[in-house]
């Protein structure tokens, strides 16, 4: 990526998870078999088909190897220096000033319509015939006191709508847990937030920063919204009125060209995008992780290393065949679908003074599925026998909770 902008000593790291029926002696879901190369239509590439005077709009017609992604750990916080200069040196995407826009709406006391991005279907979709009726929709249409943000920010916020890009949402959860890195993305957040005492001051109009193609672009949006019976098809908050992780994707998709081109994707890219960052892919299956259990406790070690110094961590199941894409497999798992990886920690064992005196711990990982439901079952799931062996006090430091809501250990 990039050059002399990259967000400092950035560094990253992937690896390959292929699911066991049972639980590695680390507690994750760990395996085997063979993951094969395939290609696909790469929608994220600087080789696109762009007419003159036109924006960039769906994915080249080459064919790209899909990487072999599973855990990928971002260091993407840069020292104060390097960020400065980085957060310096914005660029407007497509020549659209953001101040200048908000200013004319709010002196001409109107939303703002994004020309380059409209409420049409081609915002929407490249190929393909269109599905349901959609109706674009302004939040203050589709619920009372919309709000950027509902009780702060959080990884649990995000669910994945309609179109196949759990890899972005896996991203934004991860995002979510840094606050010095989504605050990058997310710019002069608390001026943009909806204010009630203020209505006159809201202009319909968004701004967020991105990484793409070696510099940082300012990608603005209005905040129309695409809904099927007033709700919205794509990411949506587990808030009603909490749009931030929606205008973030709209965003996004703009970038991309379309929703649609966001559908399939790696992880990795989405969270290269949100930091200047960079990534390095690790399969489990090729460096033989399964048979060697020194290697597993060196990659732990290294996980843990990246988490505690701000990375962002992402997990994934390769599916072989079209058939596999999203396949549920008997251990609540999902092949082909992206997994943020919200703690990594060893965990003390026993019960009392027994757990101070005892040396033994468990090293584990924390995942959640962007879909906000279908979780891991096999051993050190939410409700199984293994946290007996976990004190009352250590669950609750580790916020284990026993619900379906996406995230397990």
């Amino acid at each position: 990526m990039g050059g002399g902008r990259e967000a400092g000593r950035a560094a990253a790291l992937e690896s390959k998870l292929e699911p066991p029926p049972q639980a590695s002696p680390e507690g994750i879901p760990g395996g085997s078999g063979r993951p094969v190369q395939s290609g696909f239509p790469c929608s994220r590439c600087a080789q696109r088909r762009v007419r003159p005077g036109r924006r960039r709009r769906g994915r080249c017609r080459r064919s790209h190897p899909r990487a072999r992604l599973a855990l990928c750990c971002l260091v993407s916080s840069p020292p104060a220096g390097a960020a400065a200069t980085m957060f310096s040196c914005v660029k407007p995407y497509e020549d659209q000033n953001y101040s200048a826009l908000k200013r004319a709406c709010l002196r001409r006391k109107v939303l703002f319509e994004d020309p380059n991005f409209p409420a049409t279907d081609d915002s929407l979709y490249y190929q393909g015939s269109p599905g349901p009726t959609v109706r674009w929709k302004r939040p203050k249409d589709i619920c009372e006191d919309p709000r950027l943000f509902v009780d702060g920010i959080s990884s649990h916020d995000l669910h994945q709508g309609q179109v196949g890009n759990c890899w972005f949402v896996a991203a934004c959860s991860s995002l979510a847990s840094r606050e010095s890195l989504w605050q990058k993305v997310i710019p002069d957040w608390k001026e943009q937030e909806w204010d009630p005492e203020k209505p006159n001051a809201y202009a319909g109009i968004f701004h967020f920063h991105f990484w793409r193609f070696g510099e940082w672009v300012d990608v603005v949006i209005d905040d129309r919204l695409p809904t099927v019976n007033n709700q919205l098809i794509y990411c949506h908050s587990s808030s009603r009125n909490e749009f931030w992780c929606a205008l973030v994707e709209k965003a996004y998709a703009k970038l991309a060209g379309c929703y649609q081109a966001l559908d399939g994707g790696n992880t990795a890219d989405a969270l290269v995008d949100f930091t200047g960052g960079v990534s390095e892919p690790i399969d489990l299956t090729e460096g033989g992780f399964a048979h060697d259990e020194a290697k597993r406790n060196q990659l732990f070690e290294r996980v843990l290393k990246v988490h505690s110094r701000g990375g962002l961590i992402s997990a994934s199941i390769k599916a072989v065949t079209a058939a596999d894409m999203e396949a549920r497999l008997a251990c609540g798992l999902v092949k082909g679908h992206a997994y943020a990886i919200t703690d990594v920690r060893k965990v003390r064992l026993g019960h009392g003074l027994l757990a101070f005196f005892k040396s033994e711990k468990l090293d584990m990982i924390r995942l959640r599925n962007p879909w906000g439901e279908r979780e891991w079952n096999g051993p050190w799931s939410d409700t199984s026998e293994e946290w007996q062996k976990v004190s009352k006090s250590e669950r609750e430091k580790m916020g284990v909770t026993v619900q379906d809501d996406g995230e397990f250990w």
